[in-house]
């Protein structure tokens, strides 16, 4: 078959030694599922590798699962494929460590392939286009960030001019380690945003997080503060009972009288202090609770397999 003799190139070619399981493991993906069932169980094998971190620096894998989009455009007939695969051999293309044989191959293919994404484009429907704007908003909904990524890359290549991909790629990509092409696509989005004169989303700016957890932070505290005052209040309650107990026996009505007032002010201010306190500290759980959401919401937070072992990435 055509495509396994890509894949015997692809490996006969590679001279570069590693010693990573990892990487090892990523530029065998799919090859024997495609042997064994074809392109589409090779296609599930690369989308769920392709997820994975370890993977998205091996430009074997990109190649391969270039190919095999390539092939099963035959099988399947969805032509952005051809699109998606212009985007995987630039990728690999770019990678300065890749064999120049193999380079070659990658800008060969990303050069046949960028023109056939033209031939897409002029093709493709409005209907069509929206439709895979769904398919990508989903697939970032789902957690399947880098096959997002790949859509809506694919759909900047078939319409330039729309703002919806480049705002969203614009979104993903911040949260990621691609700065430079993050900034790249967030400035082409403000672009079309001031040349057509769109309203913009504020969600869809790069809103931070710390104010969230500061104000929240500042609520807890100030929750303690009250607390400890209702506390206060609470003790000098029990002071004014005593009080006015001692002045009962005693018979002295002017000494009860004065401390059944201070009972009465006392028992209101620690109303007032312990309702402050729980509404203060309701107020920070709840901006604490948006600040997380939205924090992990931004794939701030994730764990990664590296190969060897488990690995949490944080971004602030």
């Amino acid at each position: 078959m055509h495509l396994a003799l890509w894949y015997i190139l692809l490996f006969s070619c590679l001279t570069v030694p590693t010693s990573a399981w990892a990487q090892r493991d990523c530029r065998s993906v799919g090859v024997e599922s495609f042997d064994r069932r074809g392109s589409d169980a090779a296609m599930q094998d690369f989308e769920k590798a392709y997820e994975r971190a370890q993977c998205q620096t091996s430009s074997i894998m990109k190649l391969n699962y270039a190919l095999t989009m390539v092939e099963h455009v035959q099988t399947a007939g969805k032509q952005i494929l051809l699109c998606k695969a212009a985007e995987l051999f630039i990728d690999a293309q770019e990678d300065l460590s890749l064999p120049k044989n193999l380079s070659k191959i990658a800008t060969d293919k990303a050069t046949e392939h960028i023109e056939k994404c033209r031939e897409v484009s002029a093709k493709m429907t409005e209907e069509e286009f929206q439709k895979e704007s769904k398919r990508a908003i989903e697939l970032a909904r789902i957690r399947q960030r880098e096959q997002a990524i790949l859509s809506w890359r694919a759909l900047i290549r078939i319409r330039n001019d729309r703002i919806e991909p480049h705002r969203a790629l614009c979104r993903l990509l911040k949260n990621t380690n691609r700065h430079q092409e993050a900034k790249q696509r967030c400035a082409a989005w403000r672009f079309l945003v001031n040349q057509q004169g769109a309203d913009v989303d504020p969600l869809s700016e790069d809103y931070p997080l710390w104010p969230f957890f500061t104000v929240s932070g500042g609520l807890i505290v100030a929750a303690g503060l009250t607390y400890t005052l209702a506390s206060v209040a609470h003790t000098d309650l029990l002071g004014a009972n005593r009080r006015a107990v001692e002045a009962a026996d005693a018979g002295d009505l002017s000494r009860f009288n004065q401390a059944a007032k201070e009972q009465r002010n006392l028992t209101k201010k620690m109303e007032n202090l312990q309702l402050s306190t729980w509404v203060l500290l309701g107020s920070g759980v709840v901006l604490s609770g948006i600040g997380t959401y939205l924090w992990l919401d931004k794939r701030s937070v994730e764990l990664a397999f590296t190969g060897t072992g488990l690995e949490w990435k944080v971004q602030w």
